[in-house]
């Protein structure tokens, strides 16, 4: 695949992410910030639409999924099927042009981010962590219970 066809690829992606989560991905967390709110709901909006195919949950339930932000670790969804027992843990990258890869220190800070998940060393997590923290824990003490990790980007090899 050429580059061009990447870009193409991104600009049907992005339209997608943008019809489907537009309105329910929580970005309160970047006012008075500089962070670009465009890229910021793209990210996210590219984590909860991986988990809505994956996972095979509603638009709203992956949105509720979100927990991209300050102190996040490298995650930027966590999602746990229940039914299936299956934690999900999700980084996302958005990248516009369609080309490169996610750079090497945030894949690494993400498998931090899950290492220090699993054995519950939840010491920097931010406030939409905190708030699945009851339901991280009750997944990890479900016997059974598979993680699945998911790198989600939107460069070369898409």
């Amino acid at each position: 695949m050429n580059n061009g066809d990447n870009k193409f690829i991104v600009k049907q992606i992005q339209g997608e992410v943008r019809n489907l989560f537009k309105n329910l991905i929580d970005l309160s967390d970047l006012d008075g910030t500089r962070i670009d709110k465009d890229i910021a709901l793209l990210s996210r909006g590219l984590a909860a639409y991986s988990l809505h195919l994956l996972a095979d949950i509603s638009p709203n339930e992956a949105a509720q999924s979100i927990v991209d932000g300050n102190g996040d670790n490298g995650i930027d969804a966590i999602f746990w099927h229940k039914n299936n027992n299956v934690l999900w843990l999700i980084q996302s990258k958005w990248i516009q042009k369609g080309s490169g890869q996610p750079d090497y220190s945030g894949i690494n800070t993400f498998a931090t981010g899950v290492r220090n998940l699993i054995n519950e060393n939840l010491d920097r997590p931010n406030i939409k962590i905190i708030k699945k923290k009851h339901e991280i824990e009750k997944a990890l003490s479900s016997i059974g219970l598979k993680v699945k990790l998911v790198i989600s980007h939107t460069g070369q090899g898409l």
